[in-house]
């Protein structure tokens, strides 16, 4: 019949695909199978030297030769192209000090979601044993605290000779007052939206 004979062919061409990669299956074979009209057209690529299969079978341009030279390799392997480092982000190292955990939570997550890292403390005392771990570049500080208030630690932090950069973070009309009685470098009244709290910590961690 008249469908038989392509159908034939289709067959006979996935029998020499099949055998020849018995026969090769210790060197780099690839085989594209594509289906045209009323055939089987089966397109062989194999490594250098690798003999086509049956006559006429077309050979497809590897990609390596059609994007540039082919990288160094055996017998004409291509190897894979390893992906270019992506330079490395400075890190900026941000304290939230406040006894508010869902401040402090997503302040920690926003800032953390932007690449900082975060380090947290839920008043002074908690913020004055994390600085004997890190030293960040800035201190997001609550004033109204237990334990130790704002005040009290900025008045520890100047009293140890330490160069932070605070950046008073509280719910008050004073904000700027209080920034300015413990000498601190900015401020941000709450509530505050996420978009400027992030450009804020974004200009004090980009200027070194």
């Amino acid at each position: 019949m008249w469908w038989a004979e392509p159908i034939h062919h289709g067959l006979r061409a996935l029998q020499w695909a099949t055998l020849a990669l018995l026969m090769r299956r210790d060197r780099a074979i690839s085989t594209f199978i594509g289906i045209e009209a009323v055939g089987i057209e089966v397109a062989w690529m194999a490594a250098a030297g690798s003999p086509l299969p049956w006559p006429g079978a077309r050979r497809p341009t590897p990609p390596w030769q059609v994007a540039g030279d082919p990288p160094a390799g055996e017998a004409g392997i291509p190897q894979p192209r390893r992906p270019e480092p992506e330079a490395a982000l400075p890190v900026c190292d941000v304290l939230v000090v406040d006894d508010d955990s869902t401040i402090r939570d997503t302040v920690e997550e926003a800032l953390t979601a932007m690449g900082y890292s975060v380090r947290t403390a839920e008043n002074g005392a908690e913020a004055l044993a994390q600085l004997r771990a890190v030293h960040p570049r800035i201190v997001l500080l609550d004033m109204r605290m237990p334990v130790l208030d704002g005040w009290g630690f900025a008045q520890t932090v100047a009293a140890q000779g330490l160069n932070l950069r605070i950046v008073v973070m509280t719910a008050t009309t004073d904000a700027r007052q209080w920034a300015n009685e413990i000498g601190a470098e900015g401020y941000i009244a709450k509530p505050f939206d996420l978009e400027e709290l992030l450009a804020l910590v974004a200009d004090y961690c980009g200027d070194g």
